[in-house]
């Protein structure tokens, strides 16, 4: 097993992700919760998108943090934590999207991010149909 410092890590996938026209960026990042594993990768994405609300294009950004697994083994174990989350991340990404265009009647049943209530929850895919009627098509 060849132990690599988290930086060489960084820099073997950094600039070699590619999905559709995403960017992707890796930086370590401090973590503030040592007792939960070694250290923290920190993912930045983005993407472009359009505005749920005017159709206007825009970039879509996000990020999240990565606990890798210790002992730290860069060349097999971490490597594919790492892959997996940022692979999660993309699917939390395109659902997030896909559950904002998926309309019926004109009402987004599956909101990622409803006014003034919870999210509907991607895992659950309970729809909200508490607009739903409220545009129904006259005869």
């Amino acid at each position: 097993m060849k132990v690599l410092d988290i930086e060489t890590l960084i820099a073997r996938v950094n600039g070699r992700l590619t999905y559709k026209d995403w960017t992707f960026e890796l930086k370590r990042a401090d973590n503030p919760f040592p007792y939960m594993g070694g250290p923290q990768v920190e993912l930045a994405w983005s993407h472009p998108g359009a505005d749920r609300h005017t159709g206007d294009q825009i970039t879509v950004y996000g990020r999240t943090f990565v606990n890798l697994p210790m002992p730290f083994d860069a060349d097999d174990l971490t490597q594919k934590v790492l892959l997996a989350e940022i692979w999660t991340v993309v699917i939390r990404a395109e659902t997030h999207e896909a559950m904002e265009q998926f309309q019926v009647g004109g009402v987004c049943v599956y909101d990622p991010h409803p006014a003034g209530g919870s999210a509907t929850s991607p895992n659950t895919c309970e729809p909200d149909l508490s607009g739903l009627y409220a545009k129904e098509p006259t005869a």
